[in-house]
């Protein structure tokens, strides 16, 4: 049998220092130990701020803009960068990018962007 249901206040959950982005406060939710299909997480960018160029080699992420606006870049390989192409993203916006493609996020607005996200298999 599956484990049981987990339920998660995300007001009760503190902000913490993403594991591997630098400048990104998340709320863990599901991690390769608590789930082992996927890590879901709540991401928060300050205005300005940005979630920077990266790859996830084996694990597709979805994302869900939850609040705020800002630019979803993306491109085939990391020689593509200078060429990405760039979507205006904000609230209601969900994106998903597959394996292997480099991607990066700018919060554009003035306010935190949160943004919903998971990882399959998960990345952390």
């Amino acid at each position: 049998m599956s484990a049981e249901p987990r339920i998660v206040d995300l007001n009760q959950l503190a902000w913490q220092a993403h594991p591997t982005l630098a400048g990104v406060q998340t709320q863990i939710i599901e991690t390769a130990t608590t789930h082992g299909q996927s890590d879901v997480l709540m991401g928060q960018i300050a205005p300005g701020g940005g979630i920077p160029w990266h790859v996830h080699p084996d694990a597709s992420e979805t994302a869900y803009v939850v609040q705020g606006k800002g630019e979803f870049l993306y491109a085939p390989s990391q020689a593509g960068i200078d060429a990405a192409t760039s979507v205006p993203i904000t609230r209601g916006v969900v994106l998903t990018v597959h394996a292997g493609w480099w991607h990066a996020v700018n919060n554009t607005g003035d306010d935190p962007m949160l943004l919903y996200a998971f990882h399959t298999p998960p990345t952390f």
